[in-house]
């Protein structure tokens, strides 16, 4: 079981080390083994509920231990080991192996298959060799980096509503329109979208114009940019229309 969960632990560290390249070390991505013990506190409550110990205790001993090191430390009745490394006192320590060594050992034993997720920590580069943590991140910010590791790799269809909220139009074009260009061959996209890049700029290949009322939506119209009806609405919905679209091109253009 160690082996199982330790090779399991080496592939995913694999993969994040090949993500982190992909996406130019912009976002570190570190995997912590053994990290989510939700299941496991799940477990170990309902198997100690008559054991009287207090539930703070069982907290921490899920925390703190190990499921097979509080196995091994329980079956061979070594309270002073839960004590010394969980912090709990030794009454409740006591309480916890008495009942474990009382109730069914297929039980017991069942704990040490209990699934501990290893957990990513995601981090991202503000500054040149500076990285924060993903949740003290900007709401924008954030975006950025969920959006990047979403497309960073797979050949399942991705489905983003509305991938250019929060985020900068330099990024919508460097990551996002590139990406969607060099692999769009390879994997199918569907986003719902306002942004002309996105649309117009990734040469999508299928594009549906919607209008609604209040209570239902409808196609206006569906086809690639080449289609002239569907290029019109484009043009219009996306660009303000033709004179928008030339006016400000006009300011764009360099001498």
């Amino acid at each position: 079981m160690y082996e199982v969960r330790a090779s399991r632990f080496a592939k995913r560290k694999t993969k994040a080390a090949q993500w982190e390249s992909k996406l130019d070390n912009k976002i570190k991505i570190e995997i912590v083994p053994n990290s989510d013990t939700s299941q496991y506190l799940l477990t170990l409550r309902g198997m100690t509920t008559g054991s009287h110990a207090h539930k703070a205790s069982v907290v921490q001993v899920s925390v703190s231990m190990k499921p097979w090191e509080l196995v091994q430390a329980a079956l061979g009745g070594d309270v002073a080991l839960i004590k010394r490394q969980s912090g709990i006192d030794e009454d409740d320590a006591q309480k916890m192996v008495d009942y474990l060594r009382q109730i069914d050992l297929v039980d017991v034993l069942k704990l040490e298959t209990i699934m501990i997720s290893d957990v990513p920590k995601i981090s991202f580069e503000t500054e040149p060799g500076q990285f924060k943590p993903i949740d003290e991140l900007a709401t924008g910010t954030k975006s950025i980096v969920i959006v990047s590791i979403a497309m960073v790799e797979g050949n399942y269809p991705l489905i983003i509503d509305q991938p250019e909220d929060s985020l900068n139009t330099e990024f919508i074009y460097n990551q996002i329109v590139t990406k969607l260009r060099n692999e769009k061959e390879m994997r199918q996209f569907i986003f719902a979208s306002h942004n002309a890049n996105i649309v117009v700029s990734a040469e999508t290949d299928l594009t549906h114009v919607l209008t609604a009322t209040a209570s239902q939506g409808s196609i206006k119209s569906s086809g690639g940019i080449d289609n002239p009806n569907t290029n019109n609405f484009l043009l219009l919905h996306l660009e303000g229309g033709p004179h928008a679209f030339d006016l400000r091109t006009s300011k764009y253009i360099r001498s």
